[in-house]
C-alpha cells in the first residue's frame, strides 16, 4: 500500500482526482492516501485544470478529510481558472469550501462575479448548492443573489423541496431576498404541501421567513403540517 501511495508523485492531476474521486464516492476511508494526495497536489497545484481541482476538493469535502493547506493554496489555483469554470465546477468548489467551513472570502468574490455571468446555465441544485455555499461561510453576495431571484422565480418548479429550503436558508441567513421571491416560495410551499415533510426543510423555511420579517407559510405550522 505504501508504494503505490509513493507513486501519486508521478500521477497526473486528472488520476489524483479520479482517485480520490471513487474513494470518497464509496465513502471508503483512506487517510493515508488523501494525506498523500493532498501533499502531492499542493506540489502540483499550478498543474490542475478546472475539473481536476474541483472533483479533487469535493473528494476532500466529502471524505470530511481536512487539509487547510491545499485548501489554502487552490484559492488562488482556482481564482486563475475561474473564466474556465463551468456551472457545475463553480457549485461544486463553492459546495467543497463550505462544507469544511473553509473561508476564502477572495476566492468567493470571483465565484460571484463567474456565476452571474453563467447563471443561465446552473441547473438548479447547482444554483442551490452555489447560494448555500455562500449562507453557509456568511458570504454577502448580493448581486448574484438579487440576479438569481429572477432565475429561481421563473423556475421554481425545476427546485426540489430541499434545494428551495437551502436556497431560502442562505436569503434568510445573509439578509437578502424580496418580498416577490418569499412569496413564490410561500405559494410553492402552499400548494404542494405533502412534499413539504422533512423536518430539516420545514426547519430551513421557517427560518428564512422569520429572519425576513414575512409570514411563514400556515401550512409548515400547527395541525397543517401532518
Amino acid at each position: 500500500a505504501k508504494a503505490r501511495l509513493l507513486k501519486l508523485d508521478g500521477f497526473s492531476p486528472q488520476s489524483i482526482a479520479n482517485i480520490l474521486w471513487s474513494y470518497a464516492k464509496l465513502d471508503y476511508r483512506a487517510p493515508d492516501l488523501f494525506n498523500t494526495a493532498a501533499r502531492v497536489s499542493v506540489a502540483k497545484i499550478d498543474e490542475f485544470n478546472s475539473q481536476d481541482l474541483s472533483n479533487t476538493l469535493w473528494a476532500f469535502a466529502k471524505a470530511r478529510h481536512a487539509a487547510p493547506e491545499l485548501f489554502d493554496e487552490a484559492i488562488l489555483a482556482a481564482r486563475l481558472r475561474i473564466d474556465a469554470f463551468k456551472a457545475r465546477e463553480i457549485a461544486s468548489i463553492s459546495s467543497s469550501y463550505a462544507k469544511m467551513g473553509h473561508h476564502a472570502p477572495e476566492l468567493f468574490k470571483a465565484i460571484e462575479l463567474a456565476a452571474v455571468k453563467r447563471l443561465n446555465t446552473f441547473k438548479s441544485q447547482e444554483l442551490s448548492n452555489t447560494l448555500w455555499a455562500c449562507g453557509k461561510l456568511d458570504h454577502a453576495a448580493p448581486r448574484l443573489f438579487v440576479e438569481a431571484e429572477e432565475v429561481l422565480i421563473k423556475n421554481m418548479d425545476t427546485f426540489m423541496p430541499q434545494g428551495i429550503a437551502n436556497t431560502l436558508w442562505a436569503y434568510g441567513k445573509l439578509g437578502l431576498g424580496s418580498a416577490e421571491l418569499f412569496e413564490a416560495v410561500a405559494c410553492t410551499v402552499t400548494n404542494n404541501p405533502g412534499v413539504f415533510k422533512s423536518r430539516e426543510v420545514k426547519r430551513k423555511i421557517e427560518f428564512a421567513f422569520r429572519q425576513s420579517g414575512h409570514s411563514t407559510p400556515k401550512v409548515l405550522s400547527g395541525d397543517e403540517t401532518h
